[in-house]
């Protein structure tokens, strides 16, 4: 509160409801919506083999740093980096990452929001009218109706806002928890009816071979790359909104064990994701690599065919619904945490002011379908010709931001953080289980991103 404020913020009730908030947060749009299409386009089940693998062993002790800098500080990103390196005899400029990190969250929210925008408009599509009669040619045309039109664009995008930015104001037990707690329930529940309904149709043993018989000619570095870009992204490592929720963590939970359930739950909703579009796309022989248009173009005409296509086009755009919103309440958290901070303000009135911000921040990246599609600000630049707002948002806090922020956390929590206040927020963590994760924080996961960060530049060129 203004002028009560005193360094300290909420924690979770109980370590649970800190797993199920973080899981809501990790899983998003990245798992429900780009991981199925992803999967079809890069060599399905070579990809998912890679994108597992390198969820335990690149992104997990990334995430596990970022739970030990937050819990040992108390504080949002920004106050943990600087407070975990005064401590610790390093410069308090190590903060610098923090910025970078809220910088890039907030790039993330105001094209975010946008497309989770996409969800609430289809959600209200498939309660109202349904998808019958919905051709491929129509399904079509109806998305791209949707980003020419900008009024029903920035109305989805402001009431999200709204949403997010009223479960904020209210807190991280009576805001955060409550809402996830019946919100993440929605969404394995519906992703599980989908899976049945799967196994219903026929298709279920063809979507399992699909995703999970491994073809190793299909392993290279693109599938690699992807599904290290896949992992990093949909988890959200780096990006600081962990660290955030790992300030308000209380020192009887595991670190280690809540990370990997955190990885486990990830991957698992990623997989079931995968499983229940899977079995309809084949039940209905839509095509695998369909892009980003299989969820908004694709499925829609599934939807108006199948049996019970009404129901479940509600569920499974309901699921969706319920993906987002816990993601879209963890990058507005991480920002509020560190505005509460400047106490210039309490949670509610901060709430009010950052919402603001990111619906005239994400105006540019709703205007980028329609009115200044063909607007290129940086078109001078190489790196960045062609490129519209929303893409520039993408392009700087995806490609550039989140893998810098990764690659400092990795050395700063590896090199620079003693042992001793390490195994003090860790535990009794298995001696061979600590040498592993330092080993990966310190060489592999900055190695990793550094190959992916130069790699994505040359790609871009």
């Amino acid at each position: 509160m203004q002028g009560k404020f005193q360094g300290k913020h909420e924690t979770w009730s109980s370590g649970f409801t800190f797993i199920l908030a973080t899981i809501g947060a990790a899983i998003g749009l990245a798992n429900i919506w780009r991981f199925p299409y992803v999967v079809g386009t890069s060599g399905g089940s070579t990809f998912v083999l890679a994108y597992i693998v390198v969820s335990l062993l690149f992104v997990m002790p990334i995430i596990i740093a970022e739970l030990v800098i937050g819990r040992y500080s108390g504080k949002s990103m920004i106050g943990s980096m600087r407070k975990t390196a005064i401590d610790h005899d390093a410069s308090p400029r190590w903060s610098l990452v923090g910025y970078l990190g809220i910088l890039a969250m907030t790039l993330i929210q105001f094209f975010y929001f946008v497309i989770a925008g996409w969800v609430l408009y289809y959600f209200v599509l498939s309660v109202s009218v349904g998808f019958d009669d919905v051709n491929a040619r129509s399904s079509s045309a109806m998305f791209d109706a949707l980003k020419q039109n900008p009024y029903a664009l920035v109305m989805c995008q402001a009431t999200l806002i709204v949403i997010t930015g009223f479960i904020i104001a209210k807190g991280v037990r009576k805001g955060v928890e409550k809402s996830v707690s019946w919100l993440m329930p929605v969404l394995f529940i519906s992703l599980i009816l989908f899976v049945f309904y799967g196994v219903y149709l026929g298709t279920t043993k063809e979507a399992l071979r699909f995703l999970f018989s491994f073809d190793y000619k299909k392993l290279n570095f693109e599938v690699i790359q992807l599904a290290i870009g896949q992992a990093f992204f949909s988890i959200g490592a780096g990006v600081g909104f962990i660290m955030t929720y790992g300030a308000y963590l209380k020192k009887d939970v595991s670190i280690p064990k809540s990370a990997l359930i955190i990885i486990t739950a990830d991957v698992g909703a990623a997989l079931l994701a995968g499983l229940a579009v899977y079995s309809v796309v084949f039940a209905f022989q839509l095509p695998v690599d369909a892009g980003p248009g299989l969820i908004f173009v694709a499925l829609p005409v599934a939807f108006g065919q199948m049996q019970f296509g009404a129901v479940f086009g509600v569920i499974f755009f309901g699921a969706l619904l319920a993906a987002v919103i816990p993601t879209l309440i963890s990058g507005y958290e991480q920002v509020v945490c560190w505005l509460i901070e400047l106490n210039i303000g309490n949670r509610a009135k901060m709430s009010v002011l950052y919402g603001l911000f990111i619906w005239l921040g994400g105006l540019p990246a709703v205007l980028s379908f329609n009115y200044w599609s063909g607007i290129y600000i940086f078109d001078f630049i190489p790196i960045l010709k062609g490129k519209n707002v929303f893409e520039l948002y993408e392009i700087v806090a995806v490609i550039f931001l989140i893998p810098i922020c990764g690659i400092a956390i990795a050395i700063f929590s590896g090199w620079l953080i003693p042992d001793k206040s390490c195994r003090q927020e860790l535990g009794t963590m298995n001696n061979a289980y600590y040498a592993l994760w330092k080993f990966l924080l310190k060489f592999v996961a900055p190695l990793c991103l550094l190959l992916i960060f130069f790699t994505n530049i040359i790609q871009m060129l």
